[in-house]
């Protein structure tokens, strides 16, 4: 394992799977590994690191000065260029370091961000992760990088199987990795899109719902298809909001634009981007974006939500918040 100093900022559910694990590597290392130093702007989240070894820091700008490569983890484009500008405002002139940045953005963003480290004396990886926050917890994630040969080298040793399973190298051009992200989602959001349209479709015809689901497990028990088909079957996308409506529509924004950007029609995202919009409209951006499935029984004259108990919970709580 590198000897380098690693700095990670951003720990929402993702970052902090992913630090974790990379702290619980640097801990149980046998070589003389410096710990991890972490920055979040909620301070507090950075304690579970702190348990685990690593060093907490109260600015970027401390963070820069103790380490040789920076792994950014960030809910946002919005977040990702506040970060960078304070990032490129620390950075030092005497030494060269590596800028790993793991969000999803728009690939322009990461284009921006590339030019400017290299004009710098830096370097920049686009470093996209694939799987839910279970997965960054257990270390099961696809990891992308795109640039420079010898640093994606690097970050493979470093990051494989630490906190991914496996890695896919794009080449030199750091924006193939931010579009790569944005088409694997699209796969992720499109599938989605289909498990709602088709367990909608087997529950108005008469089957019933879990008849299709019983058929996803027989015929193509592919884990994606398995993990959200039972989510919205049993309408636990209320209570187990991996991956947030308001976050989705983030990506789908971002899918809808490079598709418009190369002239590529994909009607299955438009699908799920007007169900994204019609949940977040009724009220619930909190809720996971499986529950899209809800605006899809919608149009069939099904309930939005099947299950007795979560739906009584879900007017329990409508009804205290009005008061």
């Amino acid at each position: 394992m590198s000897t380098e100093r690693i700095g990670w900022i951003g720990l929402g559910q993702m970052g902090m799977g992913m630090a974790k694990c990379l702290q619980k590597k640097v801990a149980d290392s046998s070589e003389s590994i410096p710990p991890l130093t972490v920055y979040n702007r909620t301070a507090s989240k950075c304690e579970e690191l702190v348990e685990l070894g690593a060093k907490a820091t109260t600015s970027i700008q401390d963070l820069v000065e103790h380490c040789d490569i920076i792994l950014t983890s960030l809910s946002n484009d919005a977040a990702v260029q506040a970060v960078y500008a304070e990032l490129f405002m620390s950075l030092p002139k005497d030494r060269s370091i590596l800028l790993v940045e793991t969000s999803t953005v728009y690939p322009a963003l990461t284009g921006t961000l590339a030019k400017r480290a290299t004009d710098a004396g830096h370097t920049f990886v686009s470093a996209p992760v694939f799987g839910p926050p279970s997965a960054a917890a257990n270390a099961n994630l696809v990891l992308v990088l795109a640039g420079p040969e010898d640093s994606c080298a690097k970050l493979e040793s470093l990051l494989v199987p630490t906190i991914a399973r496996s890695a896919l190298r794009l080449g030199e051009d750091p924006d193939a990795g931010s579009k790569m992200k944005l088409i694997g989602n699209f796969f992720v959001l499109g599938f989605i899109e289909l498990l709602a349209e088709g367990l909608t479709l087997g529950q108005a015809s008469g089957i019933g719902q879990e008849a299709v689901y019983r058929f996803i497990e027989a015929f193509m028990p592919l884990p994606t298809l398995k993990l959200y088909g039972e989510r919205q079957m049993k309408d636990s996308f209320v209570a187990n909001a991996s991956f947030p409506i308001e976050l989705s529509l983030k990506d789908t924004n971002h899918v809808h634009a490079l598709a418009q950007e190369h002239h590529a029609a994909i009607p299955t995202l438009d699908a799920m981007r007007e169900h994204l919009q019609t949940m977040r409209d009724a009220g619930h951006s909190d809720w996971d974006h499986s529950a899209v499935i809800g605006a899809v029984r919608t149009k069939a004259n099904l309930p939005m939500i099947l299950n007795d108990k979560v739906r009584a919970d879900v007017d329990r709580t409508e009804k205290k918040e009005e008061k």
